[in-house]
Order: structure tokens, then C-alpha cells, then sequence
């Protein structure tokens, strides 16, 4: 396996992440629960393209759950944690979560190099989930985060600070990053 180890973080530049978390829910007595992050822009209602859209079709909930947010919810920072997916096995509790992360204002372009990712609110939104991780998944199923390359290497935001904002707020559960 093709891996790199960078603090706290890391990066896995062979697997599919979508294979990977099927196989780690699915895992029985070796598996643990998911939990994906996804950044959502607020400025649009759907997932019209990039990692969420095809987050969306592996995982029909996370594109469902924020059809139902208002304009209201849709606000920097505002963290939406939904379960996408369980276990095949009903005696192990290991389950998939989707936390769609509301840092994203306006859409990108190759062109535009602008930054549209809002930092404060992914620091918000990363303590959100650390704070559900914590206390909402059940104690005897161990939590890993797994996320694309697109979190921590979006475009127009500084990759080397998103990974130090990753490394911070998790310093207790396991952070991959799938380059693939």
C-alpha cells in the first residue's frame, strides 16, 4: 500500500475511498464507523458537480439531507452530521456518516483562482464533527475520518492549512486523506 504518514494525517494514494469505507463498515469485528466531511457551497441549493456529486451517488442521503436545509441553514459554519449507511451485519454498529460542512461561498473555475472556501467556518464545522465523534458515536465503534483530496486540496485554498486544521482538531481519531 502506497501511504504517506504526515503528522496525524494521512494519505493514501492507491485506494478508492468509496471501496475503502465499504469494506471498513462492512469490516464486522475488524471494522469501525466513517465519518466522510463534504463542503458544501451556500450559495447552491443541489451538489451540481466534483466530489459531492459523486459523494451523492454513492451516497444518496448526503445530496437528500441537504435538499432539506433552508436558506436559513445553509450558513458558514453550519455542520449537517447525517447517517448514509450501516453495517450489512446487524450485531456490529458500525456505520457511515456524511457531515455536509457549510464553508464554501460562490463556485469555482480553473480560471478563477479566487478563494471561496471560508476558513473560520471549516475550523467550525471540523469541531462540530470532532464534538460528534465524541460524544455521539457510541464508544465501542471506533470513528475514522476518510475524505477526498478535494477537502484539503481545494482550489484556491492553502492545502498545508487545511491539513494543520485537520491535524489540530483531530488529534484523538485517525484523518485520510484518498489522493486517488
Amino acid at each position: 500500500m502506497k501511504t504517506a504518514i504526515k503528522n496525524r494525517v494521512t494519505y493514501d494514494k492507491t485506494h478508492s475511498l468509496f471501496d475503502v469505507v465499504n469494506t471498513l463498515v462492512n469490516g464486522e469485528h475488524l471494522g469501525h464507523s466513517v465519518l466522510i466531511p463534504n463542503i458544501c457551497n451556500i450559495k447552491s441549493p443541489n451538489f451540481s458537480n466534483g466530489f459531492a456529486s459523486t459523494l451523492a451517488q454513492y451516497f444518496p442521503a448526503a445530496l437528500d439531507g441537504y435538499k432539506v436545509l433552508s436558506n436559513n441553514e445553509r450558513k458558514l459554519g453550519y455542520c449537517q452530521i447525517l447517517q448514509a449507511g450501516t453495517c450489512k451485519n446487524k450485531q456490529y454498529s458500525h456505520k457511515i456518516y456524511i457531515a455536509n460542512m457549510m464553508c464554501q461561498i460562490g463556485f469555482n473555475s480553473k480560471t478563477n483562482r479566487n478563494r471561496n472556501i471560508n476558513y473560520a467556518a471549516m475550523a467550525a464545522c471540523l469541531n462540530k464533527i470532532n464534538h460528534f465523534i465524541n460524544n455521539h458515536v457510541p464508544k465501542e465503534s471506533t470513528c475514522e475520518i476518510r475524505t477526498h483530496k478535494y477537502l484539503v486540496n481545494y482550489i484556491g485554498a492553502d492545502s498545508r492549512f487545511v491539513a494543520y486544521l485537520l491535524e489540530d482538531t483531530f488529534n484523538s481519531t485517525n484523518v485520510v486523506v484518498h489522493l486517488n
